[in-house]
């Protein structure tokens, strides 16, 4: 259990650094393109006489920002979450059963989100228009943080029919 707990560490200061980086990659690429609309650099650098080119990275880039950061929350149980019902029922065992269920379709939905994930991730073989980049690495995000998601569901799944057992 120590090993799963390190590895769970290792890979949430991976995530956030991965989504530090995004989102540092998404506000400079953003600051680039006011600077290019005001600073004529595209006498200098061909690359910069359009900006039609970082539409493309953008869309990755806030793809995968947004769904690793989901990922994130998933972790830490940082969700919203609509509390009324453990806020009225004072039982523990029926706030647990209800944690519980709501796991359990947390484990389904993100389970069917896996599998057709995915199968968008394998059909999309087109890739954009101006850098030629698979569509698979968007999609790649919806899959992999998928996975990630599912795997949180599951330990808070276990966590808790554990914590009920020992009711």
């Amino acid at each position: 259990m120590a090993l799963l707990k390190k590895i769970d560490a290792l890979v949430a200061k991976f995530l956030k650094i991965f989504v530090f980086t995004l989102f540092s990659a998404l506000g400079l690429l953003l600051l680039l393109r006011v600077v290019i609309r005001y600073v004529p650099l595209g006498n200098i650098i061909p690359l910069f006489a359009s900006t039609g080119w970082s539409d493309e990275i953008v869309e990755m880039l806030i793809a995968w920002t947004i769904f690793t950061t989901s990922s994130i929350i998933m972790r830490d149980n940082a969700h919203f979450r609509v509390d009324l019902i453990e806020l009225k029922v004072k039982n523990k065992t029926v706030i647990q059963t209800l944690n519980v269920l709501i796991s359990l379709m947390g484990v389904v939905f993100f389970g069917a989100l896996v599998k057709y994930s995915y199968g968008l991730f394998i059909q999309a073989t087109w890739t954009t228009s101006i850098l030629k980049i698979s569509q698979r690495v968007p999609y790649a995000s919806i899959f992999f943080n998928a996975i990630l998601m599912f795997i949180y569901l599951l330990r808070d799944l276990i966590t808790g029919i554990g914590k009920l057992v020992k009711r």
